[in-house]
């Protein structure tokens, strides 16, 4: 029955009335930059240091690597996805390079990375975002060398795209992104979009097939941008997903001049102040679930500032750019942030302070200013765990003052790592392997626990009420679903003083058991119990006093971080800090901890 389902999808998909007119497809290139195109991106490059920095980058790249021995089909684990990444990256930057200096030297370049990965059996299409990403690497370079590139190679290119991308397309097994509604439907959408409109005069039928089956299964990934902008995958996912969404939608845009009402659909162009302020002042961002800490300059932000006349929306990339430190996101897709910026202008700061969300990621981020390291951020989430690349981190939240982050996430581990020691990785059953990850269960993050146990995977924490007063800056949060069959409530108030203290205070209503509580905070500081229920951090020459007051009996505790398991990884020099309490059957109690940075002595 499921395999009758997919096959009556794409059958409906083909019969369906054509969405575009497909006689309007012009000469290439015509995937994001028009022939002429170049002079405009040119110009921007000279009147910009930043985007010269990216630029830069990529010319470096290129010039340091034209002698680097081709691609090779190499896996790792189950993943194809490293070296459909380099080709990407390899292609788009030579291809680049050729458009901007008309120097033949990078077209050749470029065409031997295509015909190497044409040559390949096959490009994995068990795991179909390794098809994506090669397509999208080999549309772009038939695209934009189209003119340069042999006879030989454009023919490798048609049929290697037909065989290993489309026909792959058509086994349900392969292709249930269609039916998904997360990053996966974005990023596989884009890449074979893409590679229909690069070869389309070669396969009209099969190109027109992919474009409307495309236009058909995506509102299923715009879906979740509603309704406040947040992406359920976090921020990097954010950046996997949405860069190559707005490539689907600039394609298609490009080429009809219509993207048939995909970016209209509620939230998405939201989406922007949530990457924005997921970016805190230490440049690190609020990295729930599967995501690292570290900020990047994502290309779609360029686009996002054109189509909603909001400059300021780049103010974090633009910094990241004029850094020392500069990370790209997507690192692959940097030239299209080159050829997104064009144009745009002189960049101004932000002038807001708050951003919250309800939806599937229910938030609520406070940034104090956006000029200085030493401005105040905190950032708390609900939600649920079954959320795709969720971790069990309902309540957990960030925060930094003074120049550093106090409150931590420990971030993603690296999936092989977890995978070649059989972990079974992608349950997200109750029971699952998953949540004994330690980066992934709920004692690792930065919220309370009960009898040391997992949280609900299906429980759902809301956000009830949030604060935007300038001495009450915060939200409350219901966390009872996570802990539905152990307590009979549970509502977290985190609150700013909008000064120098962060408040984290929990109402707790215990079940008919007797309960274990267990409140963490992850930290690099180091960490000192001092007595009155306080314990002293210390970093960075800086001090941090947290104190615990409650209705009930506690006792203070710092944890070590150190890997329970053979497959967790190692995580730095970090720790928890934070109490535990005994809560008597159908016990109610209370829990205030305030986290007061010290004023700074003078030397």
């Amino acid at each position: 029955m499921k395999f009758l389902s997919f096959i009556l999808f794409l059958l409906a998909a083909a019969a369906g009335a054509q969405t575009f007119d497909y006689s309007a497809i012009g000469a290439h290139p015509r995937l994001f930059l028009k022939s002429g195109g170049e002079e405009a991106v040119k110009a921007s490059i000279r009147e910009h240091a930043y985007l010269k920095n990216a630029h830069d980058a990529v010319m470096r790249f290129c010039d340091a690597n034209l002698d680097k021995p081709v691609l090779a089909r190499k896996m790792t684990g189950r993943r194809l996805l490293a070296v459909s990444n380099e080709a990407l990256k390899r292609v788009l930057y030579y291809s680049y390079a050729y458009r901007m200096t008309g120097e033949m030297k990078y077209a050749k370049r470029a065409e031997r990375e295509i015909s190497a990965v044409c040559a390949f059996e096959d490009w994995n299409p068990a795991h179909f975002l390794d098809v994506a990403e090669m397509a999208a690497a080999v549309a772009i370079g038939y695209d934009w060398l189209h003119d340069a590139l042999s006879d030989e190679t454009k023919k490798a290119a048609e049929n290697a795209i037909i065989k290993k991308a489309f026909d792959t397309s058509l086994n349900e097994k392969h292709a249930w992104f269609y039916r998904a509604d997360n990053n996966w439907n974005q990023v596989c959408n884009a890449g074979l979009t893409l590679a229909a409109l690069a070869v389309f005069e070669a396969c009209p039928e099969r190109a027109e097939d992919i474009i409307e089956k495309a236009v058909k299964s995506n509102p299923l990934a715009l879906s979740v941008y509603a309704p406040d902008g947040a992406y359920p995958e976090g921020y990097g996912y954010w950046g996997y997903g949405t860069n190559f969404q707005v490539m689907l939608l600039d394609a298609l845009d490009g080429v009809f001049k219509s993207d048939a009402g995909l970016s209209r659909k509620t939230g998405f162009f939201a989406t922007p102040k949530f990457v924005r302020f997921m970016g805190a002042p230490s440049l690190q961002c609020f990295n729930f679930g599967d995501c690292s800490a570290r900020t990047s300059a994502n290309p779609a932000m360029f686009w996002f500032a054109k189509k909603n006349s909001d400059k300021s929306s780049v103010w974090l990339e633009k910094k990241i750019l004029e850094g020392e430190a500069r990370f790209f996101a997507g690192e692959r897709l940097l030239p299209l942030l080159v050829v997104w910026a064009s144009g745009l202008g002189e960049i101004s700061a932000p002038d807001d302070n708050f951003y919250s969300a309800k939806g599937a990621v229910p938030l609520f981020i406070y940034r104090g200013g956006w000029n200085g390291p030493a401005d105040a951020y905190f950032a708390v989430k609900g939600g649920s765990a079954s959320v795709n690349h969720a971790h069990m981190d309902a309540g957990s939240f960030v925060y930094e003052i003074g120049g550093v982050r106090w409150a931590i996430d420990l971030g993603m581990q690296n999936y092989e790592s977890l995978e070649s020691k059989g972990v079974d990785l992608w349950n997200r059953g109750q029971d699952s392997q998953r949540w004994r990850v330690f980066r992934i269960g709920a004692s690792s993050h930065n919220t309370i626990t009960v009898n040391d146990g997992p949280h609900k995977v299906k429980g759902f924490a809301p956000i009830v009420e949030t604060f935007e007063l300038s001495g009450k800056i915060g939200a409350r949060l219901d966390l009872s679903e996570i802990f539905a069959g152990d307590l009979k409530s549970a509502e977290r108030t985190v609150v700013f003083d909008g000064k120098d203290t962060l408040t984290v205070s929990d109402t707790l209503a215990n079940g008919g058991e007797k309960s274990k509580i267990s409140w963490r905070l992850n930290t690099n500081a180091s960490a000192e119990i001092l007595d009155g229920g306080r314990i002293k951090l210390s970093m960075k020459g800086r001090e941090m006093i947290m104190a615990v007051n409650a209705s009930v009996q506690f006792e203070l505790k710092i944890w070590p971080n150190d890997p329970p398991e053979d497959y967790d990884a190692p995580n730095g020099d970090s720790r928890r800090v934070g109490f535990e309490a005994f809560l008597a059957p159908n016990e109610s109690a209370e829990f205030s901890v305030s986290l007061t940075l010290l004023e700074q002595r003078a030397d």
